[in-house]
């Protein structure tokens, strides 16, 4: 910011500048913001077996949305404890177990 701050062009070469610093400041907060994410990947502790459980816990509820089991029954049916199933979820689908039915009940 500093450096657009003190351009030491004018006219249409100062306009170019200023716009590939621009882009220099975009890019350097899209690296920040893909480096974040990375991160956020990297600490997630759901292992594959785990993310077919969870698929295959939001398979069930997407049929028996009418009247959805249990929390406890879930996990069961999808091989998971209600702990990891209730994070996992969420994590991994960015919603709640129950806010996913809820989503699937409103539409």
């Amino acid at each position: 910011m500093e450096q657009m701050r003190q351009c030491p062009y004018s006219g249409a070469l100062r306009n170019l500048y200023l716009e590939g610093k621009a882009f220099e400041l975009l890019a350097f907060h899209l690296d920040a913001a893909t480096e974040g994410a990375a991160q956020h990947q990297a600490k997630s502790k759901l292992k594959a077996d785990d993310i077919r459980c969870l698929h295959l816990a939001k398979d069930i509820l997407s049929r028996t949305w009418r009247e959805p089991p249990g929390l406890l029954e879930l996990a069961r049916m999808a091989g998971l404890n209600d702990y990891k199933l209730k994070l996992g979820f969420k994590e991994l689908f960015g919603t709640t177990v129950f806010g996913y039915v809820r989503a699937l009940r409103m539409n």
